[in-house]
């Protein structure tokens, strides 16, 4: 029987530089599959005229609590700070990942939006499904974090990110890996937003009824 799995086995998959994988996936650069890779910069702080405006500015805190889709951020810049920075307008629908410090941070934009040189924005090609690529650059976090170029403060740069090997799918099997992994992510994003409110209910609850502005007698309940 062992015999007939490991031939199988041996069939089925490939000896690869990041282990056995089906025969039918590539091993690529992340370079190969983006049109596009660049990072953001920020406009000086100390001018105001660059700051507060209408166009979305990302932070790594903005990624870490956004979920897989980032759709509004904590600060703007205006179009003087987009000009006069390294910021460039990154279109909708770009993956984002983060490079330092919190290496391997993804989320997809769902809007127009700059970022900071911290984040690296990658306009993926046409055989490169984005949500398979924001869990899969997720999911190999760690190994990406094995490429950092500094010793003090953990960084990659874009020159790393374009050669950092991914395994990649046939299209059709990424887009069914990304449909299954979103189902489930959206699942546990309804489970923690469901339990956030709970938590709020307890918290005002316990203020309320610790402090008599709700008191309680016998079985009916009254407003203090």
């Amino acid at each position: 029987m062992q015999t007939k799995l490991k031939t199988k086995q041996q069939e089925e998959y490939k000896e690869t530089e990041l282990g056995l994988l089906p025969k039918d996936w590539e091993v690529v650069k992340l370079g190969d599959v983006a049109e596009k890779m660049k990072a953001g910069g920020t406009p000086r702080r100390g001018i105001k005229e660059y700051w507060n405006g209408k166009i979305p500015f990302v932070l790594i805190e903005d990624m870490t609590s956004c979920g897989l889709y980032l759709s509004r951020t904590k600060e703007t810049i205006t179009e003087e700070g987009l000009k006069n920075s390294s910021a460039w307008l990154v279109p909708p629908n770009s993956l984002l990942l983060s490079m330092y410090a919190t290496i391997g941070e993804t989320a997809i934009n769902t809007i127009p939006l700059a970022t900071n040189q911290a984040i690296l924005a990658i306009i993926p090609k046409d055989n490169f499904d984005i949500v398979f690529g924001a869990y899969l650059l997720k999911f190999n976090a760690e190994r990406l974090k094995m490429q950092n170029i500094q010793s003090t403060q953990k960084n990659v740069n874009k020159g790393v990110v374009e050669n950092f090997k991914i395994p990649l799918p046939p299209l059709p099997e990424q887009q069914k890996i990304a449909s299954i992994l979103s189902a489930v992510d959206e699942k546990i994003q309804a489970e923690e937003n469901k339990k956030k409110a709970l938590e709020e209910l307890f918290n005002s609850m316990l203020h309320n009824l610790m402090t008599a502005k709700i008191r309680v007698k016998g079985m009916g309940v009254e407003n203090g």
